[in-house]
This record gives structure tokens, C-alpha cells and sequence, in this order.
């Protein structure tokens, strides 16, 4: 395979990595963790065999990337990540804030198997099949790992007090 055209493809793929390791490892590392991520997709370029789309192959990079950094430090999430909310149908911005600050503290409740899936679909909005192949397991896996991880958070919303239609 050639060489990979680096600036091209954090041209074109810095904005999405960005925003995944920003779920990952917060503001306060994002630009050291968004530099260590090219480098890798630099330095790894020789493992890219084209089976899967180089998208999919940079987005697992990161992903790998971030739990080493998120590893090393003992951290499983951390607090400064901000979850993109959804629109939400709340009569008081108060209230938005609240929710969105209580939906981040359960996601850090739930199985990191759970949150991975629920970042990558419902946030990043990747399909399925994408989130499949960035975490290396089956569709069905995926599926499965959203469905238990979105009805842990409703549970999770329920019991600080947020009602079905505030919380989903």
C-alpha cells in the first residue's frame, strides 16, 4: 500500500476524531490526545490492509488510543466530558443543564462495554456495522450493548428523579 497522504486525512477526519476523543478523555487533553492519534495513524500506516473503510480503521485507532491514555491514568471516564445532547423538550434551560448533567454522570455508571457502544451510536453517530467494526465485535453486539446500556441510563435517569419523556 502507498503511503497515506496525512494532511489530507486529518483534513478530512480531525473534526470527528476530535469530537470522539473529547468523549473519551475531556477538554483538558484533547489536543495532546488529537496529535497522539495521527501520529499513530502515521506511524500505523502499514497495518491499513483496506479490508474495512480507512474511516472505520482511523476511528479504531483513536478509540485504542484513547482507553491506553484512559488506562494509564486509572480513569475510566472522565468528568470534564460533555455529552452532545440530543434537542430536549425542557420549559427552563436550567433544566436542560441538569439533565445533560445527570445523563453524564450515569453514562459513568454504566459498563464501559455499554458506554462505548452508546458513544459511538447515539453520539457519533455511527451506524451499527461501523461501531462493530471500530470495537471489533459483531453487529448484534453492538445492538445488544446500546439497548442494555440506553435502558441502564434510563433506570439510572429514573432513580434521580427524571421522568420517562424528560430523560429520553
Amino acid at each position: 500500500m502507498s503511503k497515506l497522504d496525512i494532511q489530507q486525512i486529518y483534513k478530512e477526519h480531525a473534526h470527528k476524531v476530535r469530537g470522539l476523543a473529547f468523549r473519551y478523555v475531556g477538554e483538558a487533553a484533547i489536543d495532546d490526545m488529537v496529535q497522539e492519534i495521527f501520529f499513530k495513524v502515521w506511524q500505523k500506516q502499514h497495518q491499513f490492509k483496506g479490508e474495512s473503510k480507512l474511516s472505520t480503521w482511523i476511528y479504531r485507532v483513536a478509540v485504542n488510543t484513547c482507553l491506553d491514555f484512559l488506562r494509564k491514568r486509572k480513569r475510566i471516564w472522565n468528568q470534564a466530558a460533555k455529552l452532545k445532547m440530543l434537542t430536549l423538550e425542557t420549559a427552563h434551560k436550567d433544566q436542560t443543564f441538569e439533565l445533560r448533567d445527570a445523563m453524564q454522570a450515569c453514562l459513568h455508571e454504566i459498563d464501559e462495554k455499554q458506554r462505548d457502544a452508546l458513544v459511538l451510536v447515539l453520539l457519533e453517530e455511527f451506524t451499527y456495522k461501523e461501531a462493530g467494526e471500530i470495537l471489533l465485535i459483531p453487529t448484534g453486539t453492538v445492538k445488544s450493548r446500546v439497548h442494555k446500556g440506553v435502558k441502564k441510563m434510563r433506570k439510572l435517569l429514573t432513580t434521580r428523579g427524571y421522568k420517562q419523556n424528560e430523560a429520553s
